[in-house]
């Protein structure tokens, strides 16, 4: 398949974004206020980065064929790689965090059942919508009153993990696959 410079042009935005919001984090200046406008442009910016790649995630599975085998190989590396970015933060966070990484391998490995949803059309009207709104919905009704952010990243058993994985995690699959289905139609609209 050929190479999209649209794509690629926004996953280079979107990897710019990310390393602004995570410089700024960890060398902000002493004397700069995290209320001030600069904190508050940097912050909105670099909110961006995590939905335009899950916007390319899905976009990219959309348009990809793979095998069973290729698809547990992506899913086992993207986990280690969770693994060892949880370890070198341990500082932040538990060895079995979610994160980003491992939302990208769930996403991966549930799309046989999401892209279909994406592509659900009924006399020519976007029946998709409706799973689409449920899912934006759904951890409001579900996750318990908003989390601090220990509470986000500790992982101290298995009910724990599931609970981060799908609904009240840093990156958990409700409601961040809406943003998967929005790549996945954008690849069919396109």
């Amino acid at each position: 398949m050929a190479r999209d410079s649209t794509i690629d042009s926004l996953r280079g935005i979107a990897l710019l974004l990310m390393v602004m919001v995570h410089a700024a984090a960890t060398w902000q200046p002493s004397q700069t206020p995290t209320t001030g406008i600069l904190a508050f442009v940097v912050a909105g910016f670099g909110g961006l980065a995590a939905p335009i790649f899950i916007v390319l995630v899905g976009w990219g599975l959309a348009r990809s064929r793979r095998e069973i085998r290729a698809i547990l190989l992506k899913v086992a590396i993207l986990v280690m790689a969770q693994v060892l970015v949880n370890i070198s933060g341990s500082h932040l966070f538990d060895p079995l965090t979610p994160g980003v990484l491992s939302l990208i391998a769930i996403l991966i490995l549930t799309s046989g059942l999401w892209l279909p949803i994406t592509r659900i059309e009924y006399n020519d009207k976007p029946i998709w919508l409706i799973p689409f709104l449920i899912m934006m919905i759904l951890p409001a009704l579900i996750s318990p009153a908003p989390l601090t952010w220990s509470g986000m990243v500790y992982t101290p058993d298995f009910q724990a993990l599931v609970f981060h994985l799908l609904w009240d995690g840093t990156y958990p699959l409700f409601p961040w696959l809406v943003f998967a289905m929005v790549g996945a139609r954008l690849h069919d609209l396109s």
